[in-house]
């Protein structure tokens, strides 16, 4: 499982789209190396960028080859069409089409003889209501609490992220409205330790709108790393068919920011 983290935690881990899912098998070693997808289109203007690259071994440096010379397209649901630049080895740079709330976009990528495909909706905006800092109950921490509302009648999936005093999280954090559906969300933010929050921390919390897709591929990677020290660790699943890694996560975003008192 260390070929995945590597590939798909290195490039900052945000999400996947529809298509067929599917769970891929790595072993430890010695395995074909796999295609690695990573793209996000979002409402915060872009360019936007894709990432290709390949897995490599267990036991083999953190040096992960950029996949060039493929053809990479990304078409919208007004039907626009436009062919990405490859802009750095194994980087694909969109500078034409824009992320809006409620289009859809279908990533094409067709590379040494294989064609991979993924669709995403990008879910409308939903914006936070407050950020709380509360006392835990349990030892001398401090944590947040996210509000903020949930439309009844639409099944919504969220991403909840944050940037303290500079430093961005790197923590999988995916809620659906399940047990809420029409009433506000309430999601915690733990810091313990030497994590712990203090007065005059500057957080800013990041709201994403993801599809179901997308939580269900972040739910799985979460599952494997929490399962990685296990003999058989579960993978993650895939949105990308034949045999691929990684995600294409079309989101809307809103952000707000605190100082802790």
């Amino acid at each position: 499982m260390k070929t995945i983290f590597r590939n798909i935690l290195a490039a900052g881990l945000v999400l996947p789209f529809v298509a067929c899912e599917k769970v891929i098998d790595i072993d430890l070693n010695d395995s074909d190396p796999l295609l690695v997808i990573e793209s996000n289109i979002h409402d915060e203007g872009g360019p936007y960028q894709v990432r290709l690259t390949k897995t490599v071994n267990f036991d083999e440096s953190n040096s992960f080859p950029g996949v060039s010379g493929a053809v990479v397209t990304i078409i919208d649901s007004d039907g626009a069409t436009e062919v990405l630049n490859e802009v750095s080895p194994g980087t694909y740079e969109m500078t034409t089409i824009t992320g809006v709330p409620g289009k859809s976009y279908t990533l094409t990528i067709d590379v040494e003889g294989e064609s991979y495909e993924s669709t995403s909706v990008m879910p409308l905006l939903t914006e936070i209501d407050t950020v709380l800092v509360e006392q835990g109950l349990f030892g001398p921490f401090r944590y947040l609490t996210v509000l903020f509302p949930d439309d009844p009648n639409v099944e919504n999936y969220y991403r909840v992220l944050y940037v303290r005093n500079g430093e961005p999280d790197d923590g999988i954090n995916v809620v659906s409205d399940m047990l809420a559906e029409g009433g506000d969300m309430e999601v915690p933010l733990f810091f313990f330790g030497d994590d712990s929050l203090t007065t005059g921390d500057v957080v800013e919390v990041i709201l994403q709108n993801i599809d179901k897709t997308n939580y269900e591929y972040l739910r799985s990677l979460n599952g494997t790393i929490n399962s990685a020290v296990s003999a058989t660790p579960a993978n993650p699943v895939s949105p990308f068919s034949p045999n691929a890694l990684g995600y294409f996560s079309a989101h809307s975003v809103h952000r707000k920011t605190i100082t802790v008192q």
